[in-house]
């Protein structure tokens, strides 16, 4: 089945931020804030110079190469599994990266429908493609904010939308604003956020809570040019 992207809802979401193509979104609140927006302080590790990722692929799709969004040495595990949503376009591994697939535990679809990839909260994630970006919203569980989410939509592939969540402001940074472009491996779309809030499969192959990013790939058929 589709994951059909409507060009209201986008444009709903980018009026609700306060973003436009081209425009500046205001700050997100702090992850673990009330949905209100109420912040609460923010905390994150210390961490060494920010370096780029590898161009490595760290899985494929109709032609579209995902690559890895953070760099490989702050990489904790990769994992794939299957999401309550069908409708995902199943991922093929890739890069020759070392992978675990988690159990359905009854989630319908392919087993390789999204991949984590688990790293330090406060470890810096770019863009895993070229493309422009199409919303920013906040990542909202149990009535907090935890971190963001974003849509970016790619330039080498029509028809194809790519969901990456579990995201936090970088610090001293901003979040991506709509309609902004984005470079694979080049542009930082956020940070690893803190979700401790709830458990996380990837934490049985970590040696931590299993802090990660989020990665899957959608169907639209959205026309939209930033």
């Amino acid at each position: 089945m589709a994951v059909v992207v409507p060009l209201l809802v986008v444009i709903g979401v980018a009026i609700a931020l306060g973003a436009s193509a081209g425009g500046s979104a205001p700050a997100l609140p702090t992850a673990g804030a009330p949905a209100d927006g109420t912040p609460v302080p923010r905390t994150a590790p210390a961490l060494a110079a920010v370096r780029r990722p590898p161009d490595i692929a760290v899985a494929a799709a109709e032609g579209l190469q995902l690559r890895l969004p953070i760099e490989r040495a702050r990489v904790n595990a990769i994992a794939f599994h299957a999401i309550e949503d069908a409708g995902v376009v199943p991922l093929e591994p890739g890069g020759g990266l070392e992978h675990h697939t988690l159990p359905k535990n009854g989630r319908p679809g392919s087993d390789t429908a999204t991949v984590d990839i688990a790293a330090a909260a406060g470890t810096p994630v770019w863009s895993p493609v070229d493309g422009s970006v199409l919303s920013v919203s906040p990542y909202i569980v149990s009535g907090l904010m935890q971190g963001y989410e974003i849509l970016i939509r790619p330039s080498a592939t029509a028809g194809l939308l790519v969901r990456i969540t579990h995201l936090q402001v970088p610090a001293g940074g901003e979040p991506p604003s709509v309609g902004q472009p984005v470079r694979a491996g080049e542009t930082q779309i956020g940070e690893v956020v803190d979700f401790t809030v709830a458990e996380q499969e990837i934490a049985r192959h970590t040696s931590d809570s299993g802090n990660h990013v989020h990665l899957e790939l959608l169907r639209s058929e959205l026309s939209y040019t930033p």
